[in-house]
């Protein structure tokens, strides 16, 4: 894509960081034409309306300094999340942005702006990299800042980070954006996302598929004991012992 390199930058294939788009982005509508022809389907401005009013060319009378319905009459979607700028963001509010995102790119690829593109585009991003692929947050961090110097610029951003990663952790989906090729890529995955409780129960066997098999056999049986056995390699075996069979309604 070629772009001002100053205003954008490719985080991953399917993620766009950039500036806050200028009006000379859309003269000859040379920004849709680019979006388009690259599958952006979506714009997120995370900018607070009238933010920065003075600076550049300054801002319309929408609060930013383009018009977001000519991304919108061209069939790109624009969501606008405003963050205050270098502060930290709720983790609860940080995963809600995150899901929209994750939704956007199951249609195509998306872009992400703050005011210069660093701190708090880099933040969001870093956030849905910790989502759809795992990472801590210095490592989500470090894959934004090795493609787009100065992202995360202060230490209410890291620490929103963190708190982002416990809430997932504990109280939301994390899912990859590919599916596992093996049960042992998944356990392998699982192991950085779960609760430190749940990665010793669950640490060889799917979470998924050992509360599937238990609700399953409660429909039979009242008392059930799980017995880990070791086999050869990296094969595990689990024998259910089952007692006091119940009649199935």
């Amino acid at each position: 894509m070629p772009f001002l390199l100053q205003w954008f930058g490719l985080i991953t294939d399917n993620i766009l960081a950039m500036a806050r788009p200028q009006p000379i982005h859309f003269e000859n509508d040379v920004i849709i034409y680019q979006f388009k022809k690259s599958n952006i389907v979506a714009v997120f401005n995370l900018e607070e309306p009238g933010e920065h009013a003075f600076c550049g060319t300054g801002n319309l009378v929408c609060g930013f300094s383009y018009d977001p319905e000519r991304f919108m009459e061209n069939n790109i979607f624009h969501y606008n999340f405003p963050l205050p700028d270098f502060e930290a963001c709720l983790a609860e509010r940080m995963a809600d942005i995150v899901t929209v995102m994750v939704h956007e790119l199951r249609k195509g690829k998306i872009a992400v702006h703050c005011h210069a593109g660093h701190g708090r585009t880099g933040t969001v991003i870093a956030a849905c990299l910790m989502r759809t692929r795992g990472l801590s947050p210095r490592e989500a961090v470090d894959l934004v800042r090795s493609k787009r110097p100065s992202s995360v610029q202060s230490g209410e951003q890291v620490r929103a980070l963190h708190s982002l990663h416990d809430f997932l952790s504990t109280s939301a989906p994390v899912l990859p954006a590919q599916p596992f090729a093996s049960t042992s890529q998944y356990i392998e995955y699982a192991s950085r996302i779960l609760p430190k409780k749940d990665q010793r129960k669950y640490g060889k066997v799917p979470k998924p598929l050992f509360v599937s098999v238990v609700a399953l056999l409660r429909l039979f049986f009242t008392s059930i004991t799980l017995k880990l056995e070791i086999a050869v390699g990296h094969l595990s075996c689990f024998h259910f012992e089952c007692q006091d069979s119940t009649s199935y309604k």
